[in-house]
């Protein structure tokens, strides 16, 4: 599955072996940690993105490139990841590690 079809559905999460992992089945922390990921590799994977989707219009290239992280925020796998994230990131009694 290529990254513009994974980041268009809001069902699944693809592991890096190729295991689709439902989101609704993710724990908060898995969902969390898919985020980090895309975070980390959004320059990338946005790119990716583009190339697998040949019918981008120039100006939807622009806003995807200008702007990787609030590209991929508008995507339904990213807003679903971060519904399920969202007890783990709000978790007073378990906070996130902060960096020292």
């Amino acid at each position: 599955m290529d990254w513009y079809t994974r980041l268009m559905q809001d069902q699944v999460w693809v592991n890096a072996d190729g295991t689709l992992v439902p989101v609704a089945a993710m724990s908060p922390r898995d969902a969390r940690n898919a985020l980090a990921f895309l975070e980390r590799q959004s320059d990338g994977v946005t790119m990716a993105a583009a190339k697998a989707y040949d019918a981008v219009a120039a100006t939807d290239l622009d806003v995807m490139t200008a702007d990787p992280i609030t590209w991929l925020a508008s995507t339904p796998l990213v807003q679903a990841l971060a519904d399920r994230a969202a007890p783990y990131l709000c978790d007073t009694a378990h906070p996130a590690p902060q960096p020292a």
